[in-house]
């Protein structure tokens, strides 16, 4: 267990070394290369590695403690799916047997950023059910920031989590009232209000962003 067979997991471990290099100093210019390099990469499950770093050390081990924090998220997040759908039983149910996924089993004790994406996946679709179909607004910006969080994650994040999204917002009429919301808005909202609280200016905004 101390040579790494393959590119992928050693490629990632390295990457690691490179940001925390990166986050030496904490200011606007080092962040900002934090978070675009490299083009082809999200950074989260990379920055993840650095508090450990600095808390116990560079090594190995150190950099795979970072999956317990992904190991907390998908538990918790499955649980509080499956006691969203049924009940409490089914929750810890599904909680004990997502351990055991072989895949999962091993992955999560690797350098692989996959562990990390089904774990921001879960928690998507956890967050989804807490959304109420959008119509509560806390639990649908909590939702966005997953959002931005999982494709900080993995690429694949919209792959995995587009489905269920695209199927609750259709089934929740989210996107026919996002077609109409600036022409039909609510009585006594002028034209402006509509078109600044409007859902399309926000997905603009974080385009360009």
């Amino acid at each position: 267990n101390v040579t790494l067979m393959g590119w992928d997991r050693s490629s990632h471990l390295a990457k690691t070394l490179i940001y925390n290099d990166f986050l030496r100093e904490i200011n606007p210019r080092t962040v900002f290369s934090a978070l675009t390099w490299p083009w082809n990469r999200p950074p989260l499950p990379f920055l993840t590695v650095v508090p450990f770093y600095r808390l116990f050390g560079i090594s190995t081990d150190v950099a795979l403690m970072s999956n317990c924090v992904y190991l907390a998220i998908l538990l918790g997040t499955v649980y509080g799916i499956g006691r969203t759908l049924y009940d409490r039983k089914v929750g810890l149910l599904a909680a004990f047997l997502v351990t055991f996924y072989p895949i999962l089993f091993s992955i999560s004790r690797l350098s692989y950023v996959d562990y990390a994406l089904t774990a921001m996946v879960a928690l998507a679709v956890y967050l989804l059910l807490k959304t109420d179909g959008f119509r509560n607004r806390k639990w649908s910006l909590v939702f966005g920031l997953d959002m931005g969080l999982g494709l900080l994650t993995k690429w694949p994040f919209i792959a995995f989590a587009g489905a269920p999204i695209a199927y609750v917002a259709w089934h929740s009429h989210a996107v026919r009232s996002l077609l109409f919301v600036i022409w039909g808005g609510s009585e006594g909202s002028t034209r402006l209000r509509r078109v600044v609280t409007s859902p399309w200016l926000h997905v603009v905004v974080a385009l360009l962003v």
